[in-house]
């Protein structure tokens, strides 16, 4: 679905010098696998053949012919071995570029490995395979439609930031652009501030990540009059800060609003040593030789109250008021300039030439939009600017930390002054510690602690100072919370400050369960076993046709679902007829000989194969097709995708132990895609937890497209199935370091889709207009939120795309308290819904009202291709009597 975006949108890998999880080159991977294969690592599944990117659109079979064999030889002789897609020999065990990776274990790797035809930029610097394609930061180093990188906004929060059109980097605070309808809301980009450089000529800025750690993200910006990079930006998930390094180039601060006004507010150099007594006599000449001046400066000063005299401006007829500690202020010859808005640059006058200021070492600017701005530098420097268009720059070479913050107001504006010149991160970590178990009960949550590197300065509190979502702060288990801090606000509702090296948060683990905790109600079990033997009978449900990897996995869970139900009822015949249809319908996706739905397809076209260029699972025709599979080949979606077919993979582990002897090994490295643990064994071939994004909680989507928003999810129900069938399989497999992985990556999904999609009329976290209009968000962005999906408006997809599937876990997910609010709003689409989405209506009444939702399924007979008549009938007649009060 997200892919459907790019008609319109089209709008990092974790780059550090070394990967996040680094492992030493040795053989940890073969107990992994051999765990999964539960057999020899000898015992191995013979690779597909490699596909020409002549002939994107014909499949290839894994055991092809010898014929087919020496076709495919000389077509890889004319395309080159660095072609679009890139096999290895005939005969291996495994794809040599894998060997040192895997170590032994390589000799059980099931799938063949292509390169992926999306190059990979520049821009992308240090990051290296795998690539993390979920991250928050992907559209500084992701192409837009005309091949410029960085050109669409990353959003750290309260911040986003884009390479403004090669001028240096843009930074925007879009609260102050928030615009609210009905549908609607969005914090819009703007540049607010750009960081530049003087130099002679235009400068035309390039850009590249230099590292990257979970929470925060280096860029190093160069202009085009540079050999090295001009400055490097210090960006950090949550910093109130934005903080860019120089190293002698001299910084310059545009905008694309007007300036009117700059004060230095900080603190100017050390008193000079003791004049000469020679000094000490021309000086004193000199002042008698202005004393008559200072007489007529004197009467113009003492019209305004706490104006002085300052001998430094005699000479120019002016006066300034003083701070305490003797900060020039704004003169007061002619009325300070006032922040006013201003509705259009033409109405700045223009300034000719720069007002000189300084040395100071923190200014205040004020923007023509009414934004107020702190410029904190390491040391006192001396800046010009100028009104319009605004510039704002230092006036000799600078070397330190340049410093940058937006104010709300006044109360932010003195707290950021506390900061100003204190610590900044660097680099981050994250760790999850386990809740100790109690008489050898499993572990009941985990803490999340976020942990910061910095550098800078300590002086001033010598605290670090970061930003926390409403989330963390319902959860937070450690931190300092800064009650009279500076404030911020979000797409996500108000930051809160964190004083401190490292804050935590404690996720509660939600109970998993197979099947609902609520046994069946023994009067419908009569009609679910009916239902049960009438949808066996039918062929698209115990042969599932869907080609693509998103529509089969739909189809696989519905009878995953069938086989669960058939075992709680102890209907041993449709158990069986359902295990063996499940098993077979997988077999094919498990051993690469699956078709693609295109014409004369032969066995393997509509495979998964391995991305060697960006590190994952794509299908075959995703790869070659950016369009394809929802976008699959370029990382969309793919935790939707992939936990479908996980769900489907873990139920048939669980009922068929021979089966799952045969493929645990090939669903283990499927389930790494998206779920890898840090420190796993094969974090050296797929990112940690692709999709997910740890400081916001939930998850992303959207993958290697440039997105207008930052990053984008749609159906937040799909997202927590992908984690709740990582649970189940790891359960199955017995792979416990999984298991307690999969469990916290629920948790977080979980509580953060409570937080972000459900809106329930107490919500403080979206504008009052958009929350009286809408209990349920369709799509999150990093920069807006909206009430519709990508493929409509209708009330039944909104809701509908974050209740699919519905499974034993919805019942976790959709709280009664809030589906009160929510199905008061659905409700009055009733009668008039597409027949398909209307079964997901039905499974939210159900939660208030399992009888009137009972009536209500009779009517329906079309269902969505993951759901089911009988799988609707089991959930309704394991419903829990809600509670009187919500």
């Amino acid at each position: 679905r997200t892919v459907n975006s790019l008609q319109t949108n089209l709008s990092s890998e974790r780059s550090r010098s070394k990967p996040e999880h680094e492992m030493a080159q040795d053989d940890r991977a073969e107990p992994l696998l051999e765990r999964w294969a539960g057999h020899s690592a000898g015992a191995a599944m013979g690779p597909s053949r490699h596909q020409p990117a002549a002939t994107r659109h014909i499949g290839y079979s894994t055991r092809a012919a010898l014929a087919a064999c020496v076709v495919i030889s000389a077509m890889l002789a004319v395309c080159g071995a660095g072609g679009l897609f890139r096999a290895w020999a005939p005969g291996t065990s495994s794809p040599p570029q894998l060997r040192d990776t895997l170590g032994a274990a390589a000799a059980g790797w099931p799938f063949e490995v292509l390169q992926n035809p999306l190059a990979v930029a520049g821009e992308w610097g240090v990051v290296s395979r795998p690539f993390p394609t979920g991250a928050w930061y992907t559209n500084m180093a992701v192409l837009d439609g005309a091949q410029r990188p960085g050109s669409q906004p990353i959003v750290a929060l309260p911040y986003g930031f884009r390479n403004n059109n090669g001028r240096g980097m843009a930074i925007s605070y879009g609260p102050t652009r928030r615009s609210v309808t009905p549908l609607y809301q969005g914090d819009f980009f703007g540049s607010d501030l750009v960081v530049g450089t003087v130099a002679e000529g235009v400068q035309n800025f390039s850009h590249r990540i230099s590292a990257t750690s979970p929470l925060t993200l280096a860029v190093d910006f160069t202009g085009s009059a540079s050999r090295e990079h001009t400055f490097t930006a210090r960006l950090a998930r949550g910093a109130p800060w934005v903080v860019t390094e120089w190293t002698g180039a001299v910084p310059s601060v545009t905008s694309d609003f007007a300036l009117v006004s700059v004060k230095a507010i900080g603190n100017e150099p050390a008193a000079p040593p003791s004049p000469s007594a020679a000094e000490a006599e021309a000086a004193a000449a000199k002042e008698e030789e202005e004393k008559e001046s200072v007489a007529v400066v004197n009467a113009l000063c003492s019209a305004h109250k706490g104006c002085q005299i300052l001998e430094a401006s005699v000479a120019d007829g002016l006066c300034c008021p003083l701070t305490t500690n003797g900060i020039m202020l704004e003169c007061c010859e002619v009325p300070p300039p006032r922040p006013i808005f201003v509705p259009h640059p033409k109405a700045v006058p223009e300034s000719a030439v720069g007002d000189e200021l300084g040395p100071n070492d923190l200014f205040e600017l004020k923007l023509q939009t009414g934004q107020t701005w702190l410029a904190s530098f390491d040391e006192p420097v001396s800046v010009k600017w100028w009104t319009n268009p605004g510039r704002f720059e230092c006036t000799s070479p600078y070397t330190g930390a340049l410093r940058l913050a937006f104010a709300h107001d006044n109360d932010s504006l003195l707290a950021l002054q506390a900061s100003a010149h204190g610590p900044y991160p660097v680099s981050s970590s994250f760790r999850v510690e386990e809740d100790a178990s109690i008489n050898g009960t499993a572990s009941k949550g985990a803490t999340l602690v976020f942990a910061f590197e910095v550098a800078g300065s300590s002086a001033g509190s010598g605290e670090l100072v970061t930003l926390a979502l409403p989330h963390h702060i319902a959860a937070l288990a450690k931190g300092s919370v800064w009650h009279d801090g500076p404030r911020y606000d979000s797409m996500k509702g108000r930051m809160t400050p964190i004083r401190g090296l490292e804050w935590a948060v404690h996720e509660k683990y939600i109970p998993i369960s197979w099947t609902p905790p609520t046994p069946p109600a023994k009067e419908l079990v009569g009609q679910i076993l009916k239902s049960l033997h009438v949808d066996l009978e039918q062929l698209s449900v115990l042969e599932p046709d869907a080609k693509d990897l998103y529509g089969f996995g739909k189809q696989a869970s519905r009878l995953a679902r069938l086989a669960l139900i058939a075992e709680q009822l102890d209907d041993a015949e449709s158990f069986k007829t359902a295990v063996t249809a499940l098993t077979a319908c997988l077999t094919p996706w498990l051993t690469a000989t699956n078709l693609a739905a295109v014409p004369n397809a032969l066995p393997g076209s509509g495979a998964l194969v391995y991305d060697e260029v960006y590190g994952g699972l794509v299908t075959r025709q995703g790869l070659a097709d950016p369009a394809a599979d929802f976008g699959n080949g370029r990382y969309n979606d793919h935790h939707f995708q992939i936990g479908y077919l996980l769900y489907a993979s873990a139920v048939a582990c669980k009922m068929a132990p021979d089966f799952c002897k045969i493929h645990k090994a090939t669903i283990g490295v499927i389930a790494r895609d998206v779920t890898t643990p840090p420190n796993d064994a094969f974090g050296k071939l797929f990112p940690v937890a692709r999709c997910k994004d740890l400081y916001d909680g939930h998850s992303w989507a959207s993958g290697l497209f440039q997105m207008a928003d930052g990053k984008s999810q749609e159906s937040s129900s799909e997202s927590v199935n992908a984690y709740y069938a990582a649970v189940l399989l790891a359960e199955a497999v017995g792979d416990a370091p999984l298991l307690n992985w999969a469990k916290f990556l629920l948790a977080t999904e979980v509580r953060a889709v409570q937080w972000y999609w459900h809106v329930p009329s107490n919500s403080r976290i979206y504008d009052e207009r958009f929350v009286a209009s809408h209990t349920m968000v369709g799509v999150v962005g990093a920069t807006d939120v909206n009430a519709a999906t990508w493929f409509g408006a209708n009330l039944e997809y909104v809701h509908g795309i974050n209740v699919i599937p519905v499974t034993p876990l919805t019942e976790a997910l959709l709280p009664a308290g809030y589906v009160a609010e929510e199905y008061a709003q659905l409700e009055t689409r009733s009668g008039m819904m597409e027949p398909a989405w209307a079964g997901f209506s039905v499974a939210a009444h159900a939660i208030l009202d399992a009888h009137a939702a009972l009536q209500e399924l009779s009517a329906l007979s079309v269902y969505d291709a993951g759901n089911s008549k009988t799988n609707m009938l089991h959930w309704i007649a394991t419903r829990p009597k809600p509670p009187s009060r919500m």
